[in-house]
């Protein structure tokens, strides 16, 4: 194939490739009221926005065991029993991709309700 034929055939594909980016504009314009270029920009200050919320949320309070555990503060034993068995399931060190420090948090919660609550076990 000569240059010139090449010249042409890159010329006809990214026609076409042009011609999809103008339908899936005109269709995303349609559907939303702005064109891909606005609308990408629109979902950079989102996600910008969306990051600044999240470092301004408080994390989870780790002196209540309740919050550790993922349960309401009125939770029943049998629940906190449930809970504690899950994520010893998840958190592990002996599990594949347990975190050690996450299951002495969730032991050392575990205990403390189950002090106040219950008999020890």
């Amino acid at each position: 194939m000569d240059k010139g034929r090449k010249t042409k055939k890159r010329a006809g594909s990214l026609s076409v490739v042009l011609d999809i980016f103008d339908l899936a504009d005109v269709a995303v314009e349609k559907i939303t009221g702005k064109n891909i270029p606005s609308w990408l920009k629109y979902l950079q200050e989102q996600n910008r926005a969306n990051q600044g919320a999240q470092l301004a949320q408080p994390a989870i309070d780790i002196t209540n065991p309740y919050a550790v555990l993922g349960l309401p503060n009125d939770a029943r034993l049998d629940q906190v029993k449930k809970r504690y068995r899950q994520l010893s399931m998840i958190f592990h060190p002996d599990r594949e991709g347990g975190y050690g420090e996450a299951m002495k948090k969730v032991n050392e919660a575990y205990q403390e309700i189950i002090s106040k609550k219950g008999p020890k076990v």
